[in-house]
């Protein structure tokens, strides 16, 4: 704060002030100086984590696009991070900071896809005990599945009322196309009428 206060001080007294301020010049390089540190070392927080029915959010849910549990290809323990292989590319989650999301996530893929999911007896012991009322329960937002393509036919899904969703990994359907099975967990499917969409 200090520094964005000497950065405008110093604008103003060297460009806007009617007349020229004696200090306007360190002012303005002290401000730049301690901006620019406070920046670069100052805390960062570390992205938040939401694990759901439908899969993983890091980030801002605004910004970043959750990762479906069928999305995932491989889960492990690397170094002091929780690895995640994904067709949308590796995350890496530091232990340090998420270490009940890595828990959460290890928990859910292990019940979803446990073939996908490789940590070792050593490596659970790291993790801390999973608890339900560790994190903060945030209400699910509302997918938006119209656009998106069946995972079975490719069809693209143009009411939301004709989408299905797999309870298991949350892979899309079109309900003219729902498989008796996932292609994508291998799970049984629910009847078009009685699988939700939301």
């Amino acid at each position: 704060m200090l520094g964005c206060a000497a950065l405008g001080a110093g604008v103003y007294g060297a460009f806007l002030a009617p007349h020229a301020v004696g200090v306007a010049w360190p002012l303005l390089i002290g401000g730049i100086v301690v901006a620019a540190t406070a920046a670069l070392i100052g805390p960062r927080q570390p992205p938040s984590v939401r694990v759901g029915e439908l899969g993983i959010i890091v980030g801002d849910p605004a910004e970043a696009r959750r990762l479906h549990w069928y999305e995932l290809e491989a889960i492990g323990i690397a170094h002091d991070a929780l690895a995640i292989e994904s067709s949308q590319g590796p995350i890496r989650l530091p232990l340090a900071a998420h270490a009940q999301a890595a828990a959460r996530i290890i928990a859910e893929a292990s019940q979803r896809l446990p073939g996908r999911v490789d940590i070792s007896p050593k490596a659970h012991e790291r993790l801390p005990r999973l608890e339900d009322a560790a994190g903060e329960t945030v209400p699910a937002v509302r997918l938006q599945l119209a656009g998106q393509k069946c995972a079975a036919s490719g069809v693209t899904i143009t009411f939301e009322t004709d989408a299905r969703l797999c309870e298991n990994c949350a892979a899309l359907y079109h309900k003219s196309h729902l498989p008796a099975a996932c292609s994508r967990c291998e799970r049984a499917l629910a009847e078009p009428e009685a699988l939700a969409a939301g």
